[in-house]
C-alpha cells in the first residue's frame, strides 16, 4: 500500500471503530449471504 492509502484506512477506521461491533455483523451477515458454503468457517 502507498502512503497516501494507509492513511485513507486510518482516517476511514476513525468512523467504523464507534460502530465496529454492527459493522462486523453486517459484513458477516452480507458475506454469508453472498457465499453460504463459507458458513462452517465462522
Amino acid at each position: 500500500m502507498t502512503e497516501r492509502q494507509i492513511q485513507l484506512v486510518q482516517q476511514s477506521w476513525a468512523y467504523v471503530k464507534p460502530v465496529s461491533q454492527q459493522a462486523g455483523g453486517i459484513f458477516y451477515e452480507k458475506l454469508i449471504a453472498a457465499a453460504p458454503q463459507i458458513k462452517q468457517l465462522f
